[in-house]
């Protein structure tokens, strides 16, 4: 599990800045000659009480452990040569996506900052940038620029449980166990027994929006935003509108 962050954090992804109470860290490197920042951070994320950060700089993954006395730590170097997409926490284990569709898992648990090594969980033959990664029952699930979402199984093998049949996907998020994505069409998905050798894919009733789906969150209830501003909640069984349609694109949906 992902221990809660005590202090509050400012990410400035255009300036590769990560500022934490008390102090700033800059975690960019600004060459003056070219008047641009070099290693933009591309993803962040909180894993036991510490910040870990992506870059954009071939795949170069860094780590602060919470003390604003401690300077950060560097967990990879530039050696994958493309850019961090995506992080997520699954099993305790920090899990990072890059670009060329490579999986790699840290093999520290965040404790350590001085382990340096990974595994390999999926190469970069895939080809396809990484958008998500999240756990659903326990297992790396991977959302794909292209719409495809695979799925790394007990044995070792990656399964496709979505490869953008319906339209190209753009959102996924867990719900009472199962993976719920939504598409670029304004269609929401489940895939029903997500983690079994089973799973079958069931359509949620058409909102009828036919805009693409920009988030999709989980608090007992789905709540969908779409790329029209419209902001939709299933309850299981009907959908409620909680804002109507604007025209400014939904980017962000917090749970509290």
């Amino acid at each position: 599990m992902t221990a809660p962050f005590s202090g509050s954090i400012m990410k400035d992804l255009s300036l590769g800045q990560l500022v934490v109470p008390g102090s700033e860290i800059c975690v960019h490197d600004y060459d003056d000659s070219e008047n641009t920042y070099k290693d933009e951070i591309t993803q962040m994320i909180v894993y036991h009480n510490g910040v870990y950060a992506g870059y954009d700089d071939g795949g170069i993954v860094r780590a602060w452990d919470g003390n604003t006395a401690h300077s950060l730590a560097q967990l990879h170097d530039a050696g994958w040569t493309r850019p961090v997409r995506a992080m997520g926490i699954v099993n305790d284990h920090l899990i990072v996506g890059l670009e060329n569709g490579a999986i790699e898992q840290w093999d520290g648990d965040g404790t350590n900052l001085n382990i340096t090594s990974w595994t390999e969980l999926h190469d970069s033959g895939y080809g396809v940038s990484v958008s998500q990664i999240m756990a659903n029952n326990g297992k790396v699930t991977v959302r794909y620029a292209n719409g495809n979402i695979t799925q790394l199984s007990d044995n070792g093998t990656w399964i496709t449980l979505e490869a953008g049949s319906q339209s190209p996907v753009t959102q996924m998020t867990n719900y009472q166990g199962d993976i719920v994505y939504g598409t670029a069409n304004g269609m929401i998905w489940r895939i029903a027994g997500s983690g079994t050798t089973d799973p079958t894919l069931q359509a949620l009733p058409d909102i009828g929006l036919n805009s693409a789906v920009n988030q999709i969150v989980d608090n007992g209830n789905l709540i969908v935003g779409f790329a029209n501003g419209a902001v939709m909640q299933w309850d299981g069984s009907q959908w409620t509108v909680i804002s109507t349609a604007n025209g400014h694109a939904v980017r962000q949906l917090m749970v509290q």
